[in-house]
């Protein structure tokens, strides 16, 4: 048998044992902690990245619909976590405002995100007293909404080059046949006529069967019929008799429309006699049956082959502020209420780069942050210039990189190698200190298999765990 005397010395010293062996474990777990807080510290790439985000299904039956018939489920969490970013923007997509009781749902879904960015105005900028009031609210109780984004918020654009060639002359959703008639000053001899298919960046526009009559002495004939190839700018040349013709008319009869626009249109009509193009643009007439309503697309401008002519129906002398969803002193008001909880919650307004203009300023001044979009994939060629041009006309507000991940203004995907150059040219600026961040477009297309999403996915894989 153990004397008590033993056997209080041995349970002393196993107790001494136990107590060393829980503070080296303390003293361990104190210094991964100090190592994970200064670890925490370091900004890595991922801590800027954002994540756009809809209702899921938002983009279904309009932007998806020509080229898949999957309609997409993911949520904008979903979204985030399928890129393996922290971070999203909130954007109401809907044709009448949710009530409260919605915004609170997604709100609920969001807290395991880090940094929620909550639209003020949505969806072609709408917006209304009782919606940001909502949207205040919810940032009084949800602490990670960090910030408040106006998309679609400001109306007005410089036009694109592209937009500026004639595309189309009849509104959507025409009933067939379109006319279009052309009138010279006095009857005039034409041997041949040209006709340019539309070349707009959606593929839409395009005239498929046309047949062409000729008004000569008074008598209206029949002189040619065909099919326009489906192909942008596409020519199709037509020999007439020869006489002189008094009146020309161009009767569309069917569109290569099949999803969207079902309309028609030509990017040019030249008339030609003996070898010599006609000049037409400043004497003759045009007139079309249906037109859509744009200056830019009336069926005059068929005749125009060189825009330079027109070129000051695209200049914009004015310096007022241009039209948006808030006067500038509204968005000013609505500023002064965005001290929440004692902090400021900062207000990103979006801008394309066609509306890079001391015109926005008015506006740009009332909010906190600018995120730079680029509409039209083709147009990425010019983001450099376009970034450091908004960079010189915002400083020093600070600027977020927007980076479509599909082809929104052509309607189609976006390729890879244009999807690797803006988040490369991101990436630079990021590390350089140019911009703060990078919102990347959209949750709601992150299941359709789209080659640019799933190198993005990638992408932020590969560097977005590197410092800052």
């Amino acid at each position: 048998m153990i004397s008590r005397h033993k056997a209080f010395s041995g349970r002393r010293s196993f107790c001494l044992l136990l107590l060393l062996f829980v503070l080296s474990i303390e003293a361990a777990y104190c210094e991964n902690v100090v190592a994970g807080q200064a670890d925490s510290e370091t900004a890595r790439v991922r801590d800027r990245l954002h994540v756009w985000t809809h209702p899921a299904g938002s983009h279904d039956n309009y932007y998806l619909a020509p080229h898949t018939h999957v309609k997409s489920r993911t949520t904008p969490v979903e979204g985030a976590l399928y890129l393996g970013v922290p971070n999203l923007y909130f954007i109401q997509y809907t044709e009448e405002l949710p009530p409260l009781e919605d915004f609170r749902k997604y709100a609920i879904s969001f807290r395991p995100m880090k940094e929620v960015v909550w639209s003020l105005t949505g969806m072609a900028g709408r917006t209304s007293p009782e919606t940001r009031a909502h949207v205040l609210e919810l940032a009084e109780e949800f602490p990670n909404i960090s910030g408040f984004i106006l998309d679609d918020f400001i109306k007005w654009g410089k036009l694109r080059s592209h937009e500026m060639d004639p595309h189309w002359v009849a509104d959507n959703l025409v009933t067939f046949p379109v006319t279009l008639t052309f009138t010279p000053p006095q009857p005039t001899l034409c041997d041949r006529i040209e006709l340019v298919q539309s070349d707009w960046p959606t593929e839409d526009y395009r005239t498929k069967e046309f047949v062409i009559f000729a008004n000569s002495g008074g008598n209206r004939m029949q002189v040619a019929e065909g099919v326009m190839p489906n192909v942008g700018g596409a020519l199709v040349s037509i020999d007439l008799p020869g006489n002189s013709v008094e009146e020309v008319t161009i009767e569309i009869r069917s569109t290569y429309d099949t999803d969207k626009a079902k309309s028609c249109g030509l990017k040019e009509v030249r008339f030609w006699f003996e070898g010599r193009q006609i000049t037409t643009s400043e004497e003759w007439e045009a007139e079309a049956s249906s037109t859509y309503q744009s200056k830019f697309h009336k069926p005059e401008f068929l005749f125009i082959t060189e825009w330079s002519n027109a070129e000051e129906l695209t200049i914009d002398t004015s310096t007022a502020p241009v039209a948006a969803s808030l006067t500038p002193e509204e968005l000013a008001e609505l500023r002064s209420q965005t001290v929440i909880n004692g902090k400021r919650v900062p207000i990103v307004c979006g801008v394309y780069e066609n509306q890079i203009s001391q015109r926005i300023m008015p506006h740009i001044d009332q909010v906190d942050k600018v995120a730079l979009w680029t509409w039209f994939g083709r147009d990425l060629i010019h983001l450099e210039k376009n970034f450091e041009e908004l960079e010189n006309l915002v400083a020093p507000k600070p600027i977020l990189l927007g980076c479509y991940m599909y082809d929104y203004g052509a309607n189609k995907p976006l390729t890879v190698e244009q999807m690797e150059y803006q988040c490369e040219r991101g990436l630079e600026w990021l590390r350089a200190g140019r911009i703060e961040g990078m919102i990347f477009l959209g949750s709601n297309i992150c299941d359709q298999e789209l080659e640019a999403v799933e190198w993005t996915r990638e992408w932020v894989s590969k560097v977005g765990d590197e410092p800052l």
